[in-house]
Order: C-alpha cells, then structure tokens, then sequence
C-alpha cells in the first residue's frame, strides 16, 4: 500500500535514515507518525529500488541474486525493545514495547516457584534493561500455575481458573490476574472466599454467570464472598407482589430452591428476587415502598434473568442487612 501523506523525497530520507541505523521509533517520533507507518514507507521504497535493480540487469538471475544481497545487508530490520517493571512483594508484572507500540506482558506471583529467582533478578540488577530481558523470559518460559489457596489453582498463561478441579469462567480469571497484578491481599481473600461459595452452587449456569452479573453491575462482594444486593418493599416491609414474606431488617428470606424458575428466559416468574442498585426503578413505583439492602450467598442464586442486561436474580435465600430508603431517594445508591 503506498503512503500519500509524504513525498517521494521524504521517503527516500526516511528509508536513508532507517539504513544508516535510526529505529523505526526513532523516526517515527521525528516525524510525529506511527511505527507502523514508518515501516510501510521503507517497505515502500525498498520494493521500488529493488524493482529498479531487477530491470537494470539481464534476465540471467544475477539481478535478482543481487538484489535480495542487497536488501540483506542494508535493511536488517533490528526492533526496538524496552522493558518496564512494576515490582512488589507480592508479584512481578513486566512490560515489554517492540518498536514503540506492541505491548506484551508477563506476570508472576509470590506464590509461583519461579518468583524468587525472578525477583532476585529483577532487584539486584535495580531493574536494568539486560536484566528485565532476562526475567522477561525466564516469566515467559513455563506455563505460570499459581496456588491462591489450598483449593484454588490459578493459571495466568490461559486463563484458567480452577476451585478444586471446577472450572469458573474466564471473566473471573481475569479479574483473579489483575489482583494478582495490583498485589491486593484484600481482594484475593475476598474473590478467593466467594470463588469456593459460588462452586457450592448447583447450577452450571449461575456457575458461569453470576460473576458477569456482578462485574457488569457493580455489584459488592464482601469480605466473606458474599455478595450485596437490594430489594424493594412495600411500606410495611413485605414484598410487594404476595404480600407474603417479612422483609424487616434481621430477617432471613427463604423458600425451597425447587419452588424458584430456574429458566433464566422467563423474566417474570416465582421465586424469591433480589436486583442491582440500578434496576429498582424498574418497579415498585409507589413512593412510601421502602428500599432495603440484603446478603446474598452466591451459592443460593438460583437464576440470572435475561432481561433488563442481566441485572436482577431469582435466588432461594437472603438475610436483609439495612434499610437504605432514604439512600435510594437521595439517588445515593451505585
């Protein structure tokens, strides 16, 4: 593809420049364009001057012998390559650029056999160039199966997460590495503790669902993986379809898990029901409904609806911790 934004005397400098040794990121910062536009330009003009040298030659081959020495000797394409560190007690997350703008990135935990070699190198080198290179691919060698606790096996490479041998969903891995990343003890504990309650579920598809709900909803896991969720009663403290079920702060809500709809297609359907903050204007519009705050176990979801972008569940259990009317009238509630 030929490159309109410079002329033809622009790029024979750019090329000259690249063969007289400047990097591709070199040049492109002078002249304020992407590597990858600067690499065009050279393969541009390298396509140009070769086809000159094949038709000033005889077709006997020597031409062409001649022209691929050439570009062998001038055009040796050397990358660019820096590295970066983020180094704690806690983990290793190295960084590498190729010629300014391909981003690739390795991560080790304290809790990976290779971590000490890794971070003996990484600081007695205080982070020197040669040694990142070298840390880079002793990270990037083995497949990096980390051990967050006793029962759960995390592997960074393919993204993999395993509660005693039960795979949870990608989304969750990823949330697992970048914890491991920002080196929050906090947070694994609290994602370790709800990852083990969410495998105590019986269903495959709240299994592999539930913690997009939370991730797409904001959703708070507390510190002993539950999560928090909110309600909307009548004014009285009772769910406002039966009329039926004392929802007073203190109280625990439950109903046998086979009288809940597992078929996450019927939005509308029996079942005890919980939401995101950011669903509850979706019903309940009288204003003396109250808006309570509850805990729910992850084991006890029983379905995730489709409707309104996953955003509310059926669930067979949940205590009711807080009355937040005053708080959800205020628009306070995220």
């Amino acid at each position: 593809m030929t490159v309109l934004m410079f002329n033809a005397y622009q790029k024979r400098h750019i090329y000259d420049s690249f063969v007289k040794g400047d990097s591709k990121a070199s040049i492109a910062r002078s002249y304020k364009v992407s590597v990858r536009t600067v690499g065009r330009i050279i393969a541009e003009v390298k396509n140009t001057y070769q086809q000159m040298i094949l038709e000033s030659y005889d077709d006997d081959g020597y031409g062409s012998e001649y022209a691929d020495e050439v570009w062998d000797d001038d055009t040796k394409d050397d990358a660019e390559v820096e590295y970066t560190v983020i180094a704690t007690k806690d983990s290793i997350h190295i960084n590498k650029v190729t010629n300014g703008e391909d981003h690739e990135n390795e991560v080790i935990s304290k809790n990976h056999k290779n971590f000490d070699t890794v971070s003996q190198i990484v600081w007695s080198n205080r982070g020197s160039q040669e040694s990142l290179s070298q840390a880079y691919k002793m990270m990037n060698k083995a497949q990096q199966v980390l051990s967050i606790s006793d029962r759960i096996k995390l592997d960074t490479d393919n993204h993999i997460l395993l509660v005693d041998d039960i795979k949870l969903p990608v989304s969750l891995a990823d949330k697992f590495i970048q914890i491991t990343v920002a080196g929050s003890q906090v947070d694994l504990d609290k994602y370790t503790k709800f990852s083990i309650n969410l495998t105590d579920n019986v269903s495959n598809s709240v299994l592999n669902r539930l913690y997009d709900f939370i991730s797409a909803n904001s959703v708070q896991i507390t510190d002993d993986g539950m999560i928090i969720c909110f309600k909307k009663v009548n004014s009285e403290f009772k769910d406002i379809y039966s009329r039926s079920f004392d929802n007073s702060v203190g109280k625990i809500v439950q109903v046998r898990r086979n009288q809940v709809d597992e078929n996450i297609n019927k939005t509308c359907s029996y079942g005890l029901h919980v939401c995101a903050a950011h669903y509850l204007d979706s019903y309940g519009s009288d204003y003396n409904n109250r808006v309570v705050k509850v805990l729910l176990d992850p084991a006890d979801v029983v379905s995730i609806p489709s409707d309104y972008n996953d955003s509310k569940v059926r669930c067979c259990s949940y205590t009711v911790i807080e009355d937040v009317t005053e708080q959800y009238r205020q628009g306070e509630l995220k």
